[in-house]
């Protein structure tokens, strides 16, 4: 079994049979440097850090793990640009289910419809790392010219609207919503993520 941390390899005798002990042990060396983990790859596949099924992955002596550790700052930068990444692929998403809620192709533009909805339960669990990586407090945040937990309001109105309209089959009222509301409520988010990082930290 070969272990690489940030592109070096360690001549590290492994004991543990599964990935989470060895990312837990690896962790606590370097904690006392303020370091995360960054990426990782099990014979040259990244895995999900954020998958519970991750850390039950078996190890196997012809394995090669390689592991990235860097500051808290770069996993946050990561993860808004990530975000912002995913932003650019559920906007035009919305656009598509509501042209096809609006030409009456239903089980398609529905299908969309399922993956919207956990795109922006993706996302809000992503804005909510963020913040608790930044020790912020979100009830005190201002993005933009409301609060965070007023987005998160209008965005819960927004989506509450949306499964209501879904489930009486209003689809043109569910076509409205999408591209009036949700796209103008997620492009403002393109600009407003760079405001989650910390004060101290540049835009």
């Amino acid at each position: 079994m070969k272990l690489f941390v940030n592109g070096e390899e360690i001549p590290d005798s492994i004991a543990e049979t599964e990935l989470g002990p060895l990312l837990d042990r690896l962790l606590q060396e370097r904690q006392s440097l303020g370091l995360h983990i960054l990426a990782l790859r099990v014979n040259d596949m990244e895995l999900a850090l954020e998958s519970d099924e991750t850390f039950k992955v078996v190890l196997n002596l012809e394995d090669r793990i390689e592991v990235d550790f860097a500051p808290i700052e770069a996993l946050i930068a990561r993860n808004i640009e990530n975000a912002g990444e995913y932003l650019d692929r559920l906007l035009p998403g919305f656009e598509k289910a509501a042209n096809l809620f609006r030409m009456g192709s239903e089980q398609e533009a529905n299908q969309f419809f399922l993956e919207i909805i956990d795109g922006i339960e993706w996302f809000s669990e992503v804005v909510d790392s963020i913040i608790e990586a930044t020790g912020q407090d979100p009830s005190l945040m201002i993005l933009g010219k409301e609060s965070l937990q007023d987005r998160k309001e209008r965005l819960l109105g927004f989506t509450t609207q949306m499964v209501e309209a879904n489930q009486n089959r209003d689809w043109v009222l569910l076509a409205d919503l999408l591209e009036y509301e949700l796209t103008p409520f997620y492009a403002e988010w393109q600009s407003l993520l760079p405001k989650l990082l910390p004060p101290n930290q540049p835009n």
